[in-house]
C-alpha cells in the first residue's frame, strides 16, 4: 500500500500535467488525450505517466506520443514551476496507455464465443 503522501503527490502531478498538456499544443486537435495514471517512485526520483490517446489513425496516436515524449524536459519544467512545494521534481517517464484496446480485444472474443454458443 503506498503512503497517503506519495498517493497525494501523484494525484497532483497528474492534475499539473494534465492542465499542462491541455495548455500547450503538444496534442493535435484531431485527437484528444489524457492522462491516466501516475505512478511516482518513492524517493521521488522518477513519476511514471500513463498518457492515453484516442485518435483514429495508430500511426498519428503514435507520432502524437512520440512529440510528447520528446518534450518531456519542457514538461518537467512547467511542472517544477506550478509545483513549488515539493524539493524534488521526478523526472518523467511517459508510457501509453492501451488499457481501451485491450478492454475491447477482450470484449470482441467474448462475442465470438457467445456466438459460437448460440
Amino acid at each position: 500500500m503506498k503512503p497517503v503522501r506519495l498517493e497525494r503527490i501523484n494525484a497532483e502531478i497528474k492534475r499539473v500535467v494534465s492542465e499542462i498538456l491541455r495548455d500547450a499544443d503538444y496534442i493535435d486537435p484531431a485527437c484528444m488525450g489524457s492522462v491516466v495514471r501516475v505512478d511516482t517512485s518513492g524517493d521521488l526520483s522518477f513519476s511514471d505517466i500513463y498518457f492515453s490517446i484516442f485518435c483514429t489513425d495508430t500511426d498519428r496516436r503514435k507520432a502524437q506520443f512520440n512529440a510528447l515524449a520528446s518534450n518531456q524536459k519542457h514538461i518537467r519544467q512547467r511542472l517544477a514551476a506550478r509545483m513549488s512545494g515539493l524539493r524534488i521534481i521526478p523526472d518523467l517517464r511517459f508510457h501509453l496507455d492501451t488499457s481501451m484496446e485491450y478492454s475491447e480485444k477482450i470484449n470482441a472474443l467474448i462475442s465470438k464465443l457467445d456466438e459460437r454458443k448460440k
